[in-house]
């Protein structure tokens, strides 16, 4: 059986809880406020009933994302991963996005460049958030975890200039 654990690292969830405890509002959107729900995800892909095909692959919609503040200009949240000796594949999606528009699902390829995955957020809310939507899969031919070991991710989401 192949594994894929996710593990999403955003210490935004600091920088909110400081600003309602001290009651700052944002008077020129200056601070973006972005943070992931749901902790880790485990996706176990199991094996073919039959010999011959490839395995099935399992998702997880579980995670969440949450924005606060939109900046002054039009802005994007890419994601990447670290997962040093990926084996098997793993794709994100944003779905049910309310502020901006979602990107095509991406594959998380370890050292990949960050990948668009929600574009054209804009000023027009204060708050906007989207699921996760997760999902791994290990062709036949790319072995399993007996040969390679589970594969381990850290999945960054990050804030940018569109």
């Amino acid at each position: 059986m192949s594994r894929s654990r996710l593990r999403t690292r955003v210490p935004a969830c600091l920088l909110l809880a400081l600003a309602v405890a001290t009651g700052w509002t944002p008077s020129s959107a200056q601070a973006q406020i972005l943070f992931a729900t749901g902790g880790r995800t485990q996706l176990t892909i199991q094996p073919p009933a039959f010999a011959g095909l490839d395995p099935t692959p399992d998702e997880d919609v579980s995670a969440r994302l949450l924005w606060l503040f939109a900046p002054i200009q039009t802005s994007k949240i890419v994601a990447s991963t670290v997962a040093p000796g990926q084996s098997f594949k793993l794709f994100a999606e944003a779905r049910d996005v309310t502020t901006g528009n979602a990107a095509p699902e991406i594959e998380l390829i370890d050292g990949a460049p960050p990948m668009d995955f929600i574009r054209n957020i804009t000023r027009q809310s204060l708050i906007g958030w989207s699921r996760i939507y997760y999902r791994a899969e290990a062709p036949a031919s790319s072995g399993n975890s007996n040969l390679h070991g589970d594969d381990n991710h850290t999945v960054y989401f990050t804030w940018t200039a569109q």
